[in-house]
């Protein structure tokens, strides 16, 4: 695998890609950076996975791997135990969660019938936007 990356053209592409809201020509820019994007990515998941390997052969209880200049951690994710069919687990053995939240339809209701108002206890969240680009072929 070659990935070359010319830097001059990231840049670039950087740099004019905050266009592309108003020149449809500036997709190209937000392209070749998710072009870049996408292979270095795929450099990183072999990387991992042949570093994975090497723990695997050598030492599996191996959490962390100190260099000059990186830091590898690996962890397990993910539940210990799990169940094909839930229901023929005793119950002893099965958890329920249940989850609070607050209802926002009605919360937007109650400040149509009190001017704008919060319910006591309630906040505004700041909100951030979440932008993801992707490649159409």
């Amino acid at each position: 695998m070659i990935v070359t990356i010319d830097t001059d053209k990231v840049k670039v592409a950087a740099d004019e890609a905050g266009q592309f809201y108003f020149k449809p020509g500036a997709e190209k820019h937000l392209k070749l950076l998710m072009q870049y994007q996408a292979e270095i990515a795929a450099a990183v998941e072999l990387a991992q996975a042949n570093i994975q390997a090497v723990i695997d052969d050598n030492n599996p209880a191996v959490t962390s791997i100190v260099g000059g200049k990186i830091k590898v951690n690996r962890s397990l994710t993910g539940a210990i135990y799990g169940a094909d069919d839930i229901k023929k687990v005793p119950a002893e053995f099965v958890k329920e969660a249940v989850r609070k939240f607050v209802d926002s339809k009605g919360i937007e209701a109650y400040q149509l019938e009190n001017g704008g108002k919060l319910p006591k206890g309630v906040k505004l969240n700041d909100r951030k936007y979440r932008m993801a680009i992707k490649v159409i072929e």
